[in-house]
C-alpha cells in the first residue's frame, strides 16, 4: 500500500495471472484479474480496467464462484458510479451484497457500505445513512475512513465545529496510523473537503503534502468500490486555503483527467470548485464552468452540485 506500490502490485498480478495460466488454475486467475481492476482504478488506466473487469466477469460466469460473481457485481456499481449512471447503481450493488453474505463472506457489508456512502452522497442523501455510518464505525475501530466520512457528512449538514474537531483530531494524532492503513489515500482525501469547506489552512497545508506524491492517482475506495476521481482536485481543495493559482492549475488538471476518464461526478464537482474559485476573478470562465457542471449534475441526479451551480449563476 502507499504511493509508489503500484508497480509492485502490477508485478505481482502479472506474476499471479502467469502462473495461473501455465497451471490452468483458473480461481487464481480470477484474482489476479481483481488485483488487476484495483490497480487500473486507481491509474485510471480506462482500456487495462475495462479488459480486467472483462476478464472477471467471464470468469465468474464460468466458475459461478460466488465471491467473483459478488465482486463483478459491485464493479458493476463502481463503474456505473463513476460515469454518473446513478439509476444503475443500486441494483448490483444490492445484489452483490445478498450473494456475498450467502457466500458467508462477512467482508461484504462493508463493501456494501462504501457504495451506498458514496451513491447517497451524490444523490444529497447522506442524511438518511448516518446510523448506518456510526455502525461501521463502531464494527471497524481501526477504519479511519469511516470517521472521515462521517466529518464530511457533518459539514454537510451544518455542523462545522463537530468536522473541524474529527479533523484537527487526525492531524495532531492519526497521521501515522492513515499512512499505515488501507485507507492511506481515501481519508485525506475525504478531510481535505472538510478542511476546505471550515478554512483550515494550517490542516490543509499537511493534508496537501500528503496527498502531492500521489498526484497522477484516483481515490479509489476499497480498493475497487469507488472512483472518488483525480487526486488533483482534492490538493486543489487544499490549497485553495493557500495558494488561489496553485489550488487553480490542480482543479483544471483535475477536470481535464476526469473529462478524459468519462468521471461524471468527479469532473462536476471539480468544475463546480473552479467556478467558486473565479467568481470574482473571471466571472466568464465561473459561469461557463458553472453551467457545464448544472447540465451534467442535472443529468446525473445531484442536486447538491445542481444547487451550486446555480448559486454562482445567480450571483
Amino acid at each position: 500500500m502507499g504511493p509508489g506500490s503500484q508497480r509492485i502490485r502490477i508485478e505481482v498480478a502479472d506474476e499471479i495471472a502467469a502462473n495461473a495460466r501455465d497451471i490452468g488454475d483458473r480461481e487464481s486467475w480470477g484474482w489476479s484479474a481483481k488485483f488487476q481492476v484495483e490497480t487500473a482504478l486507481e491509474l485510471g488506466d480506462e482500456i487495462a480496467l475495462a479488459r480486467a473487469c472483462k476478464k472477471l466477469q467471464d470468469l465468474a460466469e464460468e466458475l459461478r464462484h460466488p465471491l467473483f460473481r459478488c465482486h463483478n457485481l459491485h464493479h458493476q456499481a463502481m463503474r456505473a458510479l463513476r460515469a454518473g449512471a446513478l439509476d444503475e447503481v443500486e441494483e448490483p450493488m444490492t445484489q452483490g451484497l445478498e450473494l456475498g453474505l450467502r457466500s458467508g463472506n462477512r467482508v461484504v457489508r462493508l463493501l456494501y457500505g462504501i457504495q451506498l456512502w458514496t451513491l447517497r452522497r451524490e444523490q444529497d442523501r447522506l442524511n438518511e445513512i448516518t446510523d448506518q455510518v456510526e455502525t461501521l464505525i463502531d464494527e471497524n475501530p481501526d477504519n479511519t475512513g469511516w470517521r472521515a466520512a462521517r466529518a464530511y457528512g457533518q459539514v454537510e449538514a451544518g455542523q462545522t465545529d463537530a468536522a473541524e474537531a474529527t479533523l484537527t483530531e487526525f492531524i495532531t494524532s492519526e497521521m501515522h496510523s492513515i499512512r499505515r492503513g488501507v485507507n492511506w489515500l481515501t481519508t485525506p482525501a475525504l478531510l481535505s473537503e472538510v478542511s476546505s469547506r471550515v478554512g483550515n489552512e494550517s490542516c490543509a497545508r499537511i493534508l496537501y503534502q500528503e496527498l502531492l506524491p500521489s498526484a497522477e492517482q484516483n481515490v479509489t475506495v476499497g480498493l475497487s468500490m469507488a472512483d472518488f476521481g483525480p487526486v488533483h482536485r482534492f490538493l486543489g481543495l487544499c490549497a485553495e486555503t493557500y495558494d488561489r493559482e496553485l489550488a487553480r492549475a490542480h482543479f483544471e488538471h483535475a477536470i481535464e483527467r476526469a473529462d478524459r476518464a468519462n468521471l461524471g461526478p468527479a469532473s462536476a464537482r471539480a468544475q463546480i470548485d473552479l467556478a467558486r474559485l473565479l467568481r470574482r476573478q473571471d466571472r466568464d470562465l465561473s459561469s461557463e464552468l458553472a453551467g457545464r457542471a448544472a447540465t451534467r449534475a442535472k443529468t446525473m441526479g445531484m442536486p447538491a452540485v445542481l444547487r451550486s451551480a446555480q448559486e454562482i449563476l445567480q450571483g
